[in-house]
């Protein structure tokens, strides 16, 4: 398997999930509330971005032209990861006290996220 391909499985992956979370906020905004104290959330707010973003940053690919977008994305992935991991009673606050924007953001970062990755899994290696 090429690393084209697995950036094109990823933003597929995230622009899936994000337009779901557009469509149902309210049922993940009560999720996001369940969540907040709960081990499944330091997994998916800070183990999680920590691993996306070094995959990233770690296994690069010459042929892959919109590479340096990802770079930047691997980049803020791995530090909002460990922010999240370094300080999560601040995290866990900012959270708590701004819940209801929680899917909202989580969705649109998504569609950002979902969108860099297709383009560079779908639309730059044609330029190649």
């Amino acid at each position: 398997m090429e690393y084209v391909e697995v950036v094109r499985a990823l933003g597929l992956t995230a622009i899936i999930i994000s337009v779901g979370f557009l469509f149902h906020l309210k049922h993940y905004e009560k999720m996001a509330r369940h969540m907040v104290g709960e081990p499944s959330g330091f997994i998916m707010g800070g183990v999680l971005p920590v691993l996306i973003g070094s995959f990233i940053l770690n296994f690069p690919h010459e042929s892959v032209h919109g590479w340096s977008v990802l770079t930047l994305v691997g980049w803020i992935l791995l530090f909002i990861g460990i922010f999240r991991i370094w300080f999560v009673h601040v995290w866990i606050h900012l959270i708590k006290k701004n819940i209801t924007f929680v899917p909202i953001l989580f969705a649109v970062f998504g569609l950002i996220f979902g969108c860099l990755l297709c383009y560079a899994g779908y639309i730059a290696p044609m330029y190649h």
